[in-house]
């Protein structure tokens, strides 16, 4: 699941080259297709994640109904990066180690075929693109509008337009995701802080806890 799970870091792009977005966006994620031994598990799953944007920072919040919730914090620029979770009444975070997070911030696409198919989705007039994010991996299929600004965010950066709706396929495996809300708005630094309240651990016990999803 880290893969699907990490995928909801994909938010990024728009018309002005020039300016950037700020703001946050909220996306649905619907479950299209998966294994019959991954189906069991379909409560444990996300069902929408919500990312903040400011510049280079972002924060993405991800709360699964009986598990937990999930935030993680990445300032790009200054290659820092936190996991924090709330689960169970104990709320921990740990930083991300260097090695660990410059493999993330990898750019992975390797090319991006904009067709000429077009959609209304979300109240925003979109068109398609296709990505291809690494070798032997299915494209991204994705619906972006050209009237929201561009942000500059990891593999998206390269977008023509702002990923409004996008389907993520991976093997059997295909998830939807869907912007239900978009909010430009100025973003306080306190959000791309590490939360009040948690105590820290190690990267280590992190992963031990199944949450880590870098």
């Amino acid at each position: 699941m880290r893969k699907f799970l990490t995928l909801t870091l994909l938010i990024l792009s728009g018309l002005a080259y020039g300016q950037t977005f700020e703001g946050s966006v909220t996306y649905s994620i619907e479950y299209i297709s998966m294994p019959d031994e991954m189906a069991g598990y379909i409560n444990m799953f996300p069902r929408s994640t919500t990312l903040y944007v400011k510049g280079k920072k972002n924060r993405m919040v991800q709360v699964t109904e009986n598990v937990g919730t999930q935030i993680m914090i990445v300032d790009e620029q200054a290659r820092i990066g936190y996991m924090a979770i709330d689960q169970m009444n104990s709320k921990v975070y740990a930083k991300v180690p260097s090695f660990v997070l410059n493999e993330y911030l990898k750019p992975t696409v390797l090319d991006i075929d904009y067709t000429n198919e077009k959609s209304e989705i979300a109240g925003y007039n979109c068109k398609e693109a296709l990505i291809q994010h690494g070798e032997g991996v299915e494209r991204t299929q994705v619906w972006y509008a050209t009237s929201l600004p561009v942000a500059d965010y990891k593999d998206f950066k390269m977008l023509r337009g702002f990923p409004v709706a996008y389907w993520v396929k991976e093997g059997p495996v295909s998830i939807k995701y869907e912007a239900t809300q978009i909010d430009q708005s100025k973003q306080s630094d306190s959000l791309f802080e590490i939360p009040e309240g948690y105590q820290e651990i190690t990267w280590e016990e992190m992963v031990a806890t199944g949450f880590s999803t870098f």
